[in-house]
């Protein structure tokens, strides 16, 4: 399902969903999450923390904030899909009373900064950037585009498409757009 089609002289660029998009924690990224639910997998599974091990989850973040420099709450709404974000859902959402509540941290270590070279308001930026990316992924936000290549056949007419270039990962059908039209520029 074509989702935006550019044709640029013989070539053809369309944007379709990402189908089975690399999940984004598996990335290399600067924040850790250690999540807790008892029907989703969520987060990184090596983070060294885990809320069986504490008796409260104020209690694991205070363990967690003995190593980092910046670590954020991760709340979960879970109505007709699910959703991640820094901030709570009250106020957000439909039902968000009911429907959402915190499920984990996402922190970065004072190592983990110091080898990014930033500051910590640049990490705590980046650590939203990368909740906003995982909440792409577990809402199936993800894109990519494939190149064509268009010959037509001088005896009969027919045009024959193909594969020149492709890529997936892309947050949004823009971005993917974008990225399309670079690699035949």
């Amino acid at each position: 399902m074509s989702l935006d089609t550019l044709e640029i002289d013989d070539i053809t660029i369309e944007v379709t969903p990402d189908l089975d998009p690399m999940n984004p924690r598996d990335w290399d990224n600067l924040g850790k999450m250690v999540c807790w639910h008892k029907r989703y997998n969520l987060g990184d599974s090596n983070t060294g923390y885990s809320l069986n091990d504490y008796n409260s989850a104020e209690e694991l973040f205070d363990a967690i904030k003995k190593d980092s420099l910046v670590v954020l709450p991760l709340y979960l709404y879970d109505h007709s899909g699910i959703s991640m974000s820094v901030g709570s859902f009250v106020g957000r959402a439909p039902h968000a009373e009911w429907d959402s509540g915190m499920v984990g941290y996402i922190y970065a270590t004072k190592e983990a900064i110091k080898a990014e070279g930033v500051d910590i308001a640049t990490a705590e930026e980046i650590l939203r950037k990368e909740v906003e990316i995982y909440d792409k992924y577990l809402q199936g936000d993800f894109y990519g585009y494939t190149a064509y290549k268009n010959t037509k056949c001088d005896c009969c007419g027919h045009t024959s498409k193909e594969v020149i270039d492709s890529c997936w990962g892309y947050g949004s059908v823009e971005e993917a757009m974008n990225a399309g039209k670079d690699t035949v520029a």
